[in-house]
């Protein structure tokens, strides 16, 4: 299957915060405005803890909001606040974008939206997010169940990655704006035998950046 980069419409610019496994922190409340980040030590998506820039973290953003463009219609999809948990590996730093999800995240019943993508970084120090970026091609098409991704209406459909990428900017002491952008690859969980659909993504948000200890 030829690949290429896809950029959707206009970039959309909004708030931040995230998660998206039932192994990463999950939101006190199930309303994205009433959250808030009472410490500056908080679980992090390993088990580990993770650390704000800040000695008191500031109330979370609202929430990201994502283009997703399928078969021509581009569609805004709005998730938990974004959070970007990095973890640094030999000299360079890995990196975990993940939606604040809400406890009722587990339950069968959920129907929301959240995202979950693991990204290498060319980065040496938390403090050097902007002006790096990061891409990620997928060498294969099939549905890879439980890999990263985004993810609609609970797990009803997963957006694998294909060909994505990650611009970082405008980096203060406790957020980083993303844009993320590139093709994945749509599947219905619930029809595991039917090929999955290109479909094209680009979102800019405002993400918690959080460093492991």
């Amino acid at each position: 299957m030829q690949r290429g980069w896809i950029i959707v419409v206009s970039a959309f610019a909004l708030f931040a915060g995230c998660d998206r496994q039932s192994t990463v922190p999950n939101s006190p409340t199930t309303k994205p405005a009433e959250q808030t980040a009472s410490a500056a030590t908080q679980p992090a998506p390993d088990g580990t803890e993770a650390t704000t820039a800040a000695a008191t973290a500031p109330a979370q953003p609202l929430g990201a909001g994502i283009f997703i463009t399928e078969n021509g219609n581009a569609r805004q999809f709005f998730f938990p606040a974004a959070r970007l948990r990095l973890m640094k590996e030999g000299n360079k730093y890995s990196a975990v974008l993940y939606s604040d999800d809400p406890k009722t995240a587990i339950n069968p019943d959920y129907a929301g939206n959240s995202f979950f993508i693991r990204m290498s970084l060319d980065v040496e120090d938390p403090a050097q997010l902007s002006g790096a970026d990061w891409k990620y091609a997928s060498p294969e098409s099939a549905h890879r169940e439980g890999s990263d991704g985004i993810f609609l209406d609970g797990n009803h459909f997963h957006l694998q990655p294909a060909e994505i990428g990650a611009v970082f900017s405008d980096q203060s002491k406790r957020t980083v704006q993303i844009m993320l952008y590139g093709s994945f690859l749509k599947f219905d969980v619930n029809q595991p035998n039917a090929p999955g659909v290109l479909v094209a993504v680009h979102g800019e948000f405002t993400a918690m950046v959080e460093v492991a200890k």
